[in-house]
């Protein structure tokens, strides 16, 4: 597994370099747009700052549920 990310520090930057998310190029290709905003809601239940994290329950449902979109952030380089 790749680079693990600190609690509390911003990780934009560190899951663009690792996705390609950044890229003027980057389209979605597997897993597509739809799936990830369909798992990102498991994410943002609580809200969308920093102040409200997700709750434990909702981060094991998004691994759980969306294995798919959680390893492409686990993969370094690019897309999947």
């Amino acid at each position: 597994m790749g680079s693990q990310l600190a609690t509390g520090l911003n990780c934009q930057l560190s899951l663009e370099d690792r996705t390609g998310c950044g890229a003027e190029d980057f389209t979605f290709t597997t897993p597509s747009r739809e799936r990830f905003l369909d798992c990102r809601e498991l994410l943002l239940s609580n809200g969308t700052t920093t102040e409200t994290p997700t709750s434990c329950d909702d981060a094991l449902r998004f691994l759980n549920q969306c294995q798919d979109v959680a390893g492409f952030f686990r993969e370094e380089g690019g897309q999947p």
